[in-house]
Formats: structure tokens, sequence, C-alpha cells
């Protein structure tokens, strides 16, 4: 979606064209980290959802930067609304790929794209991994500015916290950022982009949405309350085996449907 809410431009990152091997000599193919995504794949989810071939983009993930730890596409871009941020490295062929993506989106959502590409002399590909700089998130304001979500790790990195304060000061949609110790998640590999989803809805779409499954300070009260009272501390090999291990789910999954006011039909106990 662009920002006016519109449908927009659908960039998909494909890590390989085809199953390769390290080191198989292919054009653009990495050597030390495997592609995870396919170029089939991606045409593959573009045609089940039915999205126009006009507001499709397939772009290539430079293998270099595979191999330097990039695994998605996350770790190294990001976009929303009228931007695209990346690093100069981020793809293959990127020059001509972003002036096929500036034609594209202002052709059709009628208004300037910004993009914003990091040269490697200022934050090198290792600096961005590091930092998880891209894995942030770009959250539109009601006056239509963008604020940029990160993790603490990019005000603790001095090139990235330098850059971030010249961006924002810069003639670009991005206006201020903000830093938010996210470690817990940032140690199992996710970011502020692993936040990065979201759906937009109408009014009507929106208001047809069951209220209890929209996070709320009362329902992150009683679902800490419910994960304290339902988690186990630990999990051993030997306790997969254990009957009771099956009914402490059903009892965990039956009660979060009753806190989420699911409806009675969402989750049964089944007979152990």
């Amino acid at each position: 979606f662009n920002a006016s809410g519109q449908a927009g431009v659908q960039i998909f990152v494909y890590g390989h064209t085809q199953q390769t091997t390290l080191g198989d000599g292919l054009a653009h193919s990495p050597n030390k980290y495997p592609a995870r995504q396919s170029l089939a794949a991606s045409q593959a989810i573009a045609r089940l959802h039915q999205v126009h071939n006009e507001r499709c983009l397939f772009w290539q993930q430079n293998p270099a930067v595979i191999d330097q730890g990039v695994f998605h596409h996350d770790v190294i871009g990001v976009g929303s609304a009228n931007v695209k941020f990346l690093h100069a490295e981020a793809i293959v062929d990127q020059a001509n790929q972003l002036a096929r993506l500036r034609a594209r989106f202002e052709t059709i959502c009628e208004e300037h794209l910004h993009i914003i590409e990091v040269p490697a002399h200022r934050i090198s590909v290792a600096d961005a991994v590091a930092s998880y700089l891209f894995n942030s998130q770009l959250v539109q304001m009601p006056t239509g500015e963008l604020h940029f979500i990160a993790p603490i790790e990019c005000q603790e990195q001095t090139v990235v916290r330098q850059y971030l304060a010249e961006l924002v000061a810069q003639s670009n949609p991005i206006t201020q950022t903000h830093f938010l110790d996210l470690r817990q998640s940032m140690y199992n590999g996710g970011g502020p982009a692993c936040l990065r989803l979201r759906v937009q809805l109408t009014q009507t779409e929106l208001a047809a949405i069951q209220p209890r499954v929209l996070l709320t300070p009362q329902l992150y009260v009683e679902l800490v309350a419910w994960v304290n009272q339902h988690y186990r501390d630990e999990l051993r090999v030997r306790d997969l085996a254990d009957p009771e291990l099956y009914r402490e789910n059903c009892l965990a999954l039956t009660e979060l449907a009753s806190l989420m006011r699911l409806g009675d039909d969402f989750y049964e106990i089944e007979s152990a």
C-alpha cells in the first residue's frame, strides 16, 4: 500500500532462481551460506494472492551480503508508504531495479517515491547486520510523516546513531527516530521487523474484528498472567511422551480462547 492507503507496489525478494549448492560457480550464488528464498516461491505467492503483474517486482538479494549474514531482505532494507530505505549493496543490479521501482510506484500511486540508499562507506554491511539497522519499522503518523523504530543497538553503535541523526535532519518523510530495548527478541534473531506485518483496515473492517484480539493494557496484563500460569519453566525430551503435557496444553488453549472471547467452538479438548 502507498501513503494514501491505496493498492501500491509489492516487492518480492528472493535468494536464488533454482536450487544451488555453495560455490557452484553460478553468477548469482552465495559461497558461504545458502540462499533461502527462491524466485519460483515468490512468483507462486504473487500468483496465489492474485497480485497483478504490473504491481509486482522481483528482486534478487545480493549473494555477497547473504554471505555476510543477511539471510532475509529485512536485514538489509525496509520500506513503508512512499519510502524505500536500503543498503547500497542490498540487491543484484540495484540501480536498474530501483529505477524500475520508482517508475512503477510513481505511475501506479501518483506520488513521489523517496529512495534512501545507505552507502557502504557510511555503514558497512557488517555494521548493518550487527546493529539490525534495517530490521527496523517505519511507522506512519496521522500527519503523514514517518517515525523510525529501531533497536537500541542502533543507538549504541556510533556510526549508525550518527547516520540516523543526519537522516531525520534531511528532507524526507522520516522525521523522528525511536530506540527500543528489544534484546530478548534480538537474542532469538528478531528485531523490530519481526513486528512489521501490518494490514490496513477501513473503519468498517476494524469494527468487524473481535475486540479482544486487539492488544490493550488490560489484555496484556491478562496474557502475562496466562503465560505465567501455563508455561513450563523447562521442557525435557521425555516430557514429549507424557500425556500430562498434552492435557496441560489443551487446558491452556481452552483458557486462552476464553480469555480472548473467541467462542466456545474455537478450541475443544479432545480425549487424551
